[in-house]
């Protein structure tokens, strides 16, 4: 016979209905909410006395143990440079008790789910830490995704690995030029670049919505490396930069051009994140991974900043 595995599941952008359904889809008898921190300010359904409640209601029991396996633990030991190291923080014994927890409602074949926040499992610890050493110690990990889908732990791994390579093959073969056979457009009047009348194109009978955003930083603030790391400690919660984070942010609040090339994981997202809550006004990004910007506006977004994010599709 098949063991249960241990589930994990991220509430994302669901609605607390469509959540509790997919527990129920499971038979998941607990919840097991991992968060460090077990609140959300954009989705205040998943905050932990809200989510108790609902959990309670439908015949669920609710347990957090954040305490034990949150990602973003309390302990300083477990950062490096500001950011949380995965191998020290898995020496912890606070963390080694919550595995200890886990393993023995393995051994009675419960049927819990693991709780975070991000939707997508490959973008959160429940892979990166408690799946990697669950797997280690034998026990099979099944991570509900963003779609609803069941996906192994090796899958998530896969996921990863494939992003990676992908990522590699893009930046070392560039696309081949756009076939027009003899259909080339050459844009030789330079009509289409002239400035344009923005009103001819409004609707006369629809107005425009109000922006659903409202400015983070209503009165000036300095424009220097004090003043962006105290943000670095107070929205996101890092004491230090990372290597090339300083000088990248820097570049950005003298007004030059800057161009960056780093690797994952080395916190490219807080060079234009911080510069965005010094400037006054709004900051668009331009990128091509939508599904990692509504993650990401969905972070920033639990942390008290105000974000949207727009797909074109």
């Amino acid at each position: 016979m098949s063991q249960i595995p241990i589930y994990t599941i991220g509430y994302g952008t669901r609605e607390i209905n469509e959540f509790i359904a997919l527990l129920q889809a499971h038979d998941i008898a607990y919840l097991i909410d991992v968060r460090s921190q077990p609140y959300s300010r954009h989705k205040p359904d998943f905050s932990q006395k809200a989510l108790a409640q609902h959990v309670q209601a439908a015949g669920l029991r609710y347990v957090f143990m954040g305490d034990m396996l949150g990602g973003k633990p309390d302990d300083a030991d477990c950062y490096v440079d500001g950011q949380v190291d995965y191998a020290r923080l898995a020496q912890k014994p606070f963390y080694a008790q919550g595995i200890g927890r886990l393993q023995e409602a393995h051994r009675q074949q419960q049927r819990v789910a693991l709780l975070c926040a991000e939707g997508k499992p490959e973008m959160c610890h429940r892979t990166h830490l408690i799946g990697n050493s669950l797997t280690a110690v034998h026990i099979p990990v099944l991570h509900i995704d963003e779609k609803g889908e069941l996906v192994t732990q090796a899958a998530v791994l896969q996921r990863l690995q494939n992003a990676q390579m992908e990522l590699w093959e893009m930046e070392a073969v560039p696309p081949p030029p756009p076939d027009y056979g003899d259909d080339f457009p050459f844009y030789d009047d330079y009509a289409s670049f002239d400035e344009t009348d923005t009103d001819a194109y409004l609707p006369d009978d629809n107005p425009l919505p109000p922006l659903p955003v409202s400015p983070t930083q209503t009165t000036p603030v300095t424009l220097n490396l004090p003043t962006a790391q105290k943000l670095l400690k107070q929205v996101f919660g890092y004491d230090d930069f990372r290597p090339l984070q300083a000088d990248i942010i820097q570049s950005i609040l003298d007004k030059q051009d800057a161009l960056a090339i780093m690797p994952t994981g080395s916190g490219k997202s807080l060079c234009f994140q911080l510069p965005a809550l010094m400037f006054p006004g709004l900051t668009v990004v331009v990128s091509p991974l939508i599904s990692l910007m509504e993650d990401q506006v969905m972070q920033l977004r639990e942390l008290g900043v105000t974000a949207v994010y727009l797909n074109s599709t």
